[in-house]
């Protein structure tokens, strides 16, 4: 889905690539519409991000977003890019996690 749950007991998500181009998510009484444009095995990297129509730069999507509904929109390309604010973004430091 390029949402992945990577801080167990808190609500939300690491945003990454996607394996798709769009996908439907139904839930209760909402739906979320998740897309990649310009997806491919080629274009593997993250450019940039929509969510419900708005620009943005978080490498964290909380649950509350996706709880919503509406759409989450993947800008994919061929070659690394600058996109996201980095690791100092996320609710939590992850390197401060217990390992398993």
């Amino acid at each position: 889905m390029g949402l992945y749950p990577a801080v167990p007991g808190l609500g939300g998500f690491l945003v990454g690539s996607p394996a798709f181009e769009k996908l439907t998510v139904h839930m209760r009484d909402r739906v979320l519409e998740i897309s990649a444009e310009n997806w491919s095995w080629e274009a593997p990297y993250v450019r940039g991000l929509r969510v419900n129509e708005e620009e943005s730069d978080q490498v964290w999507t909380p649950w509350e977003t996706i709880e919503e509904g509406d759409t989450i929109e993947f800008l994919m390309c061929e070659e690394p890019t600058p996109w996201g604010p980095g690791p100092d973004s996320l609710p939590v430091d992850i390197g401060t996690l217990p390992a398993k």
